[in-house]
């Protein structure tokens, strides 16, 4: 049986979490982008984890992310909490159990580019849904609300394939 290393795992999760503070507390992009890099380390999780393990394990990160960037507290948490929740079922629009059972993590190499694209496209989505309507807690402007989802939405799909691409090739 062969045993599961997860240090560089580990190791690229803490630098992305660092990327983040970083990002969220010395550069400001306008009120139209806001880069989430960490969603990136829920969307990447083994199949292996449940629904509940990983809303908690979103909850924890995204509350760390809103604590340590000082940002309205709750924002990326309960953003995270959705995709976390949302994971298992839209893997499962874009996989079969074939690929489930025989690699852990959803990459392009399982799912194949055009799927790995559409759910990360779809989990970034529907993060900044709940983040942006959470954060104006109104339908008001929903054109502005709704160009902000738009405009963060394409950017971070682009970052997040950018990461899958580099990860993949360097395991």
């Amino acid at each position: 049986m062969k045993k599961d290393n997860n240090t560089p795992i580990i190791f690229v999760s803490v630098i992305i979490i660092l990327i983040q503070i970083v990002t969220n507390t010395f550069f400001y992009l306008g009120r139209y982008i806001y880069i989430a890099f960490f969603i990136y380390i829920i969307l990447n999780l083994p199949y292996r984890y449940k629904t509940i393990p990983t809303m908690l394990f979103a909850f924890c990160l995204g509350l760390l992310i809103d604590l340590a960037s000082g940002s309205l507290l709750g924002l990326n948490a309960g953003a995270a909490v959705l995709i976390g929740a949302c994971r298992l079922s839209i893997l499962e629009q874009f996989s079969t159990l074939d690929n489930i059972e025989r690699d852990s993590r959803p990459n392009i190499k399982s799912l194949s580019f055009v799927k790995y694209f559409l759910y990360i496209s779809t989990m970034t989505f529907l993060f900044f849904i709940a983040y942006f309507l959470l954060e104006a807690m109104t339908f008001r402007n929903l054109g502005f609300t709704t160009l902000r989802i738009l405009i963060s939405g394409s950017i971070n799909t682009n970052i997040l394939l950018i990461f899958g691409c580099i990860l993949q090739n360097n395991s």
